[in-house]
């Protein structure tokens, strides 16, 4: 007795209608299921699919609007690029930002570049992937000292070492 009850309840509360104005048993069934409460008859008549797209339509643009509304409050614009602009990129490998490059070509959206790296190999990223390069006094020394040159400071023998092959 206490079960058909419960389960009577039950029925009920699944065909309340909701925020949207649809209860759970329409959108699962395309209509309203029969209870013991009186309804008129042409309730269950009426072709509810309309109210039902209407209705997930009208949740959907909710959900973007928020979605978009707290995106944009976490993210930080991007400043575009242009050809020519010397870059740094991030090795999708190896998540390490020790590539070298020119950007070549800008995507028309805006969002993706054409880089040509210190090698001339050509790379399509993403703008979150690229940074500016902005050699500093301790990177040009390393390079010199890579490449072989004086750099006017004296060695104090921690410097680039041969290792014996």
């Amino acid at each position: 007795m206490k079960n058909e009850r419960f389960f009577k309840a039950v029925l009920e509360y699944r065909n309340t209608p909701r925020k949207d104005g649809l209860s759970p048993a329409q959108k699962l069934f395309g209509r309203p299921t029969r209870t013991k409460l009186p309804v008129h008859p042409v309730v269950y008549k009426k072709d509810i699919r309309d109210r039902i797209r209407e209705a997930e339509d009208r949740l959907a643009i909710k959900l973007r609007e928020k979605a978009k509304e707290q995106h944009d409050c976490k993210v930080r614009k991007l400043k575009e690029l242009r050809p020519g602009t010397v870059v740094r990129v991030q090795q999708h490998l190896t998540k390490r930002w020790d590539l070298i490059g020119t950007i070549m070509e800008v995507n028309p959206r805006g969002r993706s570049y054409l880089v040509r790296s210190e090698t001339g190999r050509l790379y399509w990223r993403n703008r979150k992937f690229i940074r500016l390069y902005f050699p500093s006094e301790e990177n040009k020394d390393d390079n010199l000292k890579r490449a072989g040159l004086e750099t006017g400071k004296e060695d104090n023998g921690q410097g680039l070492r041969r290792s014996r092959i």
